[in-house]
């Protein structure tokens, strides 16, 4: 999608910014912070795992583009210690059916704290308590860098960051906790 925004077919792009390569051409604008954990149905035997290590034979449902693979095992694995379990991972490219199936099956899986608040609150998916955190990702708007946004997307980037801000502060507990475990970033905080 990144030709398309330096095309000028897209007015902006809103991604995972640590993703998108080094360019003087773009700017990343208003974006939140996603912070993740490990999860597995309610019951799976390894739901009270404390560590990394306790996870060493697990079968996995992943869902990451193919070009994302080397990084996402890195993360996921080599850096905590542990070979990377190439026969026991699964890809998964659609998130509702990951979800179906870590809920059913003895498989783990990685998703942000947003949804696993969703879904947690079935009781159908269980975060895992690990000794062991991970970089918390970053979505963020991705404009061209001498480029003004149209009127249309200046407009949809305000009611977005505001629809969150709103959200935080709910009186609703659910949303709270969803919303909540978004953090907010300036705009500009950071370029490309």
């Amino acid at each position: 999608q990144l030709h398309r925004l330096r095309a000028r077919e897209l007015d902006a792009l809103v991604a995972d910014v640590y993703r998108v390569p080094p360019a003087p051409d773009l700017l990343i604008g208003e974006g939140v912070e996603l912070r993740g954990g490990f999860v597995c149905r309610a019951g799976h035997p390894l739901a009270q795992a404390r560590s990394m290590q306790a996870l060493r034979e697990a079968r996995w449902l992943l869902n990451y583009a193919p070009q994302e693979e080397a990084a996402m095992f890195h993360t996921l694995f080599e850096q905590h210690g542990l070979p990377v379990p190439h026969g026991r991972i699964h890809l998964a490219q659609s998130a509702a059916l990951m979800l179906k199936l870590v809920a059913s099956t003895d498989m783990l899986t990685l998703l942000p704290w947003p949804l696993i608040e969703c879904e947690g609150a079935h009781g159908l998916l269980v975060p895992l308590n690990l000794d062991t955190r991970f970089a918390p990702r970053e979505i963020g708007v991705l404009r061209r860098r001498q480029a003004p946004l149209s009127a249309p997307a200046e407009r949809f980037l305000h009611h977005l960051m505001d629809q969150v801000r709103q959200c935080q502060s709910a009186s609703d507990g659910m949303l709270q906790r969803v919303f909540r475990s978004i953090d907010l970033l300036d705009p500009g905080h950071r370029s490309t």
